[in-house]
């Protein structure tokens, strides 16, 4: 079976170059009042930009609810300064050689959380092409970047909580996630239009077992091993916990046939999302971090990583 690499922040912290949740939402902070450190990162994000007044009644006329993309011509201008703030913030990433062992693993999907182009610079500099596609506006369920190697195909990086070359997709706040969550829902249950015609959902596709090249990056927690690493699994990441708790009612209610992959966890996890990921079915390689010590950290990760997935020949 073919292999994914999901991958998050983490492997950022090796450069010193990005800054944590925490930090970043101070940085872009429109308001003087602090939001208590206890609420869940997507439920700060909320609570800043309805602080806001500046665009609390600047609507317009364009734009219906519930249409992807332009629902986001009706919100407050301070939540797109916001987002603009943020894809600033993010593009002095520095690469680390961590990036270069990823762009060398024979895999064909990369899945990232990481609105950076990180990847995608690496790839171009061991020459390297790519071509967006990014028929979505607000929301990422689609959104791939395309890397070839010599005019051919080599691999695709899915950026499933936006980019920041549209600075309007950057996934922050509670709001955006349940919309994500809901187009999730709907992608597997439900016929999707795709490039101008009707595919069947997900999960009549699997039931099929007709499965062509990925249409989204939730395909591939069907249909290939992801391997995750360089993410804390925070529960604010609420489309990743619900797709992988999908994919296990989906294996109690259809059987084994309905997902044959392996998901792999690689890092250190606190006891209860240890328990969780062994309730979903996930396969936990605990690798500790000792000292704040990335680089040790992620030289064993990768160590691990490359025992079951060889490098491009």
């Amino acid at each position: 079976m073919k292999n994914t690499i999901f991958f998050g922040n983490g492997l950022n912290l090796v450069s010193g170059s990005c800054p944590g949740w925490s930090d970043l939402l101070a940085r872009i902070s429109l308001t003087k009042t602090p939001v208590p450190p206890e609420i869940p990162y997507t439920m700060q994000y909320e609570a800043m930009i309805l602080a806001e007044e500046t665009g609390r009644y600047n609507r317009t006329a364009k734009g219906k609810s519930g249409s992807d993309g332009k629902e986001s011509e009706i919100r407050a201008i301070s939540e797109g300064a916001v987002k603009e703030k943020i894809a600033a913030e993010m593009k002095g990433m520095k690469s680390n050689p961590f990036y270069e062992r990823l762009a060398k693993l024979g895999v064909e999907n990369y899945i990232t959380t990481n609105y950076d182009n990180t990847l995608r610079n690496t790839f171009e500099k061991i020459g390297c092409t790519y071509e967006r596609e990014a028929g979505e506006r607000v929301y990422s369920l689609r959104r791939c970047c395309r890397i070839k190697k010599n005019g051919k195909p080599l691999s695709a990086i899915w950026n499933m909580h936006g980019e920041i070359d549209a600075p309007r997709t950057v996934m922050l706040g509670l709001d955006h996630y349940c919309g994500s969550v809901g187009r999730l829902d709907a992608y597997i249950k439900k016929p999707f239009e795709f490039e101008g015609k009707t595919i069947d959902s997900l999960i009549t596709r699997l039931k099929k077992g007709k499965l062509p090249a990925a249409v989204s990056w939730a395909d591939l927690f069907f249909t290939t091993n992801v391997h995750m690493l360089g993410f804390g699994l925070d529960y604010s990441e609420t489309d990743l916990w619900w797709i992988l708790d999908k994919r296990r009612r989906m294996l109690r209610s259809y059987g084994p046939q309905i997902a044959r992959n392996k998901i792999y966890f690689y890092g250190h996890l606190t006891a209860d999302k240890e328990y969780m990921l062994a309730k979903f079915g996930v396969c936990y390689e605990k690798i500790t971090l000792r000292n704040n010590d990335y680089q040790e950290q992620y030289t064993h990760i990768f160590s691990e990583l490359e025992k079951r997935i060889p490098q491009r020949s």
